[in-house]
């Protein structure tokens, strides 16, 4: 099993909104901020933890959330496409 963390400035909102796009292609169930894709022999197990808001010149204020990503079967290229899926889902443009 491989697995990745990321620091992600999101509410759990934005998550619970975004994570169908990210597992297109993949049935999976959620549950509460776990969520598992696929079977027990070739999968994806996300979960969200929160962690401390991060304040930016004090006004503004990002909700952050620990990201884990556990990869059950995948080969490397594998899970390589699916991280850009979940990048691509979870993008935000600038302005």
């Amino acid at each position: 099993m491989s697995e990745l963390v990321k620091d992600m400035a999101l509410t759990e909102a934005d998550f619970r909104r975004l994570i169908p796009k990210a597992l297109d292609g993949w049935d999976y169930r959620m549950e509460g901020t776990k969520v598992e894709a696929g079977t027990a022999e070739r999968g994806i197990a996300i979960s969200l933890s929160p962690l401390p808001t991060r304040t930016l010149g004090g006004l503004l204020k990002l909700e952050r959330h620990r990201v884990e990503i556990a990869f059950r079967g995948l080969e490397k290229p594998e899970q390589e496409g699916f991280l850009r899926q979940f990048d691509q889902a979870f993008q935000r443009g600038g302005g």
